[in-house]
């Protein structure tokens, strides 16, 4: 429906079957989408994860893990990151590192807490030897599964999700390599790119209010705000 006149070919059905819906998140409510790396295509379901043969859709393994179903991604960002060898799935204050082969956790880690108030792993992804992540409010994920919270990601209003601080972990040990804290990220801007990661930051004086940790447009439309790109390294 793109029009796109550069695509050729028939496009013929690859595979039809397993895990199902009965494991998912109700599609109403936007949850992440599954990953493909390497031949294996990851898909997070209902506090599951699924691990299938991306060519013939052959069930490789699958883990039951509470408290890592997350919704409206759309105005959040996904709890999942894989490389070579790892997924990361991101489930309260932590990252489980998993094996790909197995879905074997390999080791767990901690975010940073800044904050006097405790707060949730939120951003997840991974550039070379880094494991970037951001620390939000507890409450700011969207993971109820109701028909008031099926409103909440169905008006004009809708709240967008925000981190407080930034940070790098080395994902073999579990080491934090750097933070950055200043003003509120928001999180559907995080970017990876060039050993640069690169968001979109408020100083808002309405935003930074109470941060309620997920907040209307209009929050950040005052300003002041800021595109920041900072070394994924350091």
């Amino acid at each position: 429906c793109t029009m796109d006149r550069h695509v050729h070919g028939d496009l013929e059905l690859q595979w039809f079957g397993a895990p199902g819906p009965s494991a998912m998140a109700d599609r109403h409510h936007r949850n992440v989408a599954p990953l493909c790396k390497d031949g294996h295509l990851f898909i997070p379901g209902d506090d599951h994860l699924f691990a299938v043969d991306a060519y013939n859709g052959t069930p490789l393994w699958q883990r039951h893990l509470p408290g890592s179903l997350r919704l409206g991604a759309f105005l959040d960002c996904s709890n999942i990151a894989v490389d070579t060898s790892s997924l990361y799935l991101v489930s309260g204050d932590k990252c489980l590192v998993l094996d790909v082969a197995n879905g074997n956790t390999r080791r767990e880690i901690s975010l940073p807490q800044l904050e006097t108030d405790r707060r949730s792993w939120g951003y997840v992804a991974t550039m070379g030897k880094v494991l970037v992540g951001s620390g939000r409010k507890t409450n700011a994920t969207y993971s109820e599964q109701s028909r008031a919270a099926d409103n909440e990601l169905w008006y004009d209003n809708m709240s967008l999700v925000t981190s407080d601080y930034l940070f790098g972990a080395d994902p073999a040990t579990g080491k934090i390599l750097w933070t950055y804290k200043s003003g509120l990220l928001l999180n559907t801007s995080l970017t990876l790119g060039a050993g640069r990661v690169y968001f979109l930051e408020t100083h808002s004086p309405k935003a930074l209010e109470g941060k309620p940790g997920r907040m209307p447009m209009q929050a950040f439309s005052g300003g002041p705000n800021f595109l920041t790109a900072l070394d994924v390294e350091t």
